[in-house]
């Protein structure tokens, strides 16, 4: 006659605890990733915003005419400034804030027939998709003829 031994179901319950451990560690590193894809994307979002606002500056300070409108007028120009891509807006406002001696001209020949022209340069880019916004400042000086 054999002999049943009762069965606490000890293994069970083990293996159930350390598939509940499992999946524990599993949810957790899924969120992990997904967070870091979020990290990854948003980054990136600003690095082409800031390099739009950054491109609308240059472009500003490079174009002559709207130097000269902003020191004629005495008044803010904007400039916007199209880089490919509709789902991103880049302007930038330029504004004229004085003359000065131009450096390098203030003792020597010609002196006053050169004057140092002031800019502040604020660039601004947003990516409508989304909501990334960037705005940055910069100051210039430009060497010209007095006017």
């Amino acid at each position: 006659m054999q002999m049943f031994h009762r069965q606490s179901g000890a293994v069970l319950i083990v293996s159930l605890i350390m598939l509940l451990v499992l999946t524990i560690i599993g949810v957790t590193a899924m969120r992990s990733t997904t967070l870091e894809e979020k990290m990854a994307a948003n980054i990136m979002n600003y690095n082409v915003t800031f390099h739009a606002a950054e491109s609308a500056i240059e472009n500003a300070l490079d174009d002559t005419n709207s130097l000269v409108q902003a020191i004629l007028t005495e008044d803010t120009v904007s400039v916007d400034l199209d880089i490919g891509d509709s789902s991103i807006t880049s302007s930038a406002d330029v504004t004229y804030l004085g003359s000065g001696i131009a450096l390098g001209f203030s003792l020597g020949q010609n002196s006053s027939a050169f004057s140092s022209y002031r800019f502040d340069a604020t660039g601004t880019a947003s990516r409508a998709n989304n909501g990334a916004n960037v705005s940055m400042s910069q100051g210039v000086r430009r060497i010209g003829p007095n006017v």
